[in-house]
Order: structure tokens, then sequence, then C-alpha cells
């Protein structure tokens, strides 16, 4: 538990510096909002990497996906974009991790480009589904095995389609209302690396 509470404090940290500087300038309400956000994203995540036995490279490597995806998913709430700065060290560190174990490094990055490229070619076509939610969903691939990939896609996709579903319900949106993907991917990787 000492591994996921230090790596979970050093996440934590980030999370508080990135915050307050841009592409992530948040004040007052919003700012709080985030730190307790942060904070319980972290928290859950070194549990169930603790519960997990996840060990202490591959603990630092998920909970950094776990906050880059947590900066992703507010600025995807807040602006409609997602930031380079939140991308490339994820896309970095995820190629440098698929090699432990060193067996695994071929299959995951063929699924990667498999995946890079097909959805690539789907933002392409679809202006409701952004290059920065295709980069990403490509990008877990480095991080997961082809099931637990797969389980995370069908958690994201199915939350986002029944909170799409509530709000049509509740009158406050219809078909053609955007919904950012980045919170629904964050809760399918909590949920991935909790259980």
């Amino acid at each position: 538990m000492l591994w996921q509470s230090l790596f979970a404090i050093l996440g934590l940290t980030a999370a508080v510096l990135l915050s307050g500087h841009r592409p992530l300038s948040l004040q007052g309400a919003a700012r709080r909002t985030f730190l307790l956000a942060a904070a319980g994203v972290n928290l859950w995540s070194a549990a169930g990497l603790y519960l997990s036995a996840v060990s202490p490279p591959r603990s630092a490597l998920f909970l950094l996906l776990v906050n880059s995806l947590l900066m992703m998913a507010a600025t995807d709430l807040r602006e409609k974009r997602i930031y380079d700065i939140h991308f490339y060290p994820t896309l970095f560190f995820g190629a440098a991790g698929a090699f432990f174990p060193l067996n695994a490094a071929f299959g995951k990055y063929l699924l990667f480009l498999l995946a890079a490229g097909i959805l690539f070619l789907a933002a392409r076509r679809n202006a409701g589904f952004g290059k920065g939610d295709a980069g990403m969903i490509a990008c877990l691939a480095l991080y997961f095995p082809l099931s637990g990939w797969m389980e995370v896609l069908l958690i994201a996709l199915l939350s986002s389609i029944l909170f799409g579903l509530a709000g049509m319900v509740g009158k406050k949106s219809n078909l053609k209302t955007e919904l950012p993907f980045m919170p629904f991917l964050l809760l399918g990787v909590l949920l991935e690396i909790s259980f």
C-alpha cells in the first residue's frame, strides 16, 4: 500500500499544480470541485491497484494514466477540447510501459496501431467524435490487454449512452447534444483497474 499511496500523492500533487495553469486554469468553486474529484480519483485508483496487487512500476503507469485522463476530462467538460500536453506523456509512458512484461509488447503495439488507424478514420468522418477521443482510446491499448481494453470501451460507451438517455428523459438534451467522452473513459479505466 505504501507504493500506491506515494504514487497517489504524487498524482494528486500533479493535478493540483496543473489545475492552476493553462490549459486548465481553474479558480474558486471550479478549482475546489476539481481538487476534490482529483483526490477521490487518486484514492480510488490507489485502493484498486493495491487490492489487485499491481507491481510498483505498473501502479505508477496506471496512476499517470488516471491523472492524465482526469486532466483531459476536465478540459473536455470545460472547453470541449483535448490538449497535447495531457495526451503526449500518456502516449510516451504507455509505449515505454508496454515492454513490461516483454512478451506482451508486440500484441499491445499491434492493437494500438490497428485501433489508432480505425479510430483516426472514424474521427475524420464524424464531427462529434474527435481526434483527441480517438487518440486516447487507441492509447489505452498500450496500458491494457485486449480484454481489458474492450471492457474499458464497453463501460465508457454504455455509461455515455445511459447518461445521454437520462438527459433526454429529463428533457435536458436531445439527439444532437454533444457529450464529452473523456469523463466516461476515465470511469471505464477506474472500474477496470479496481475490479
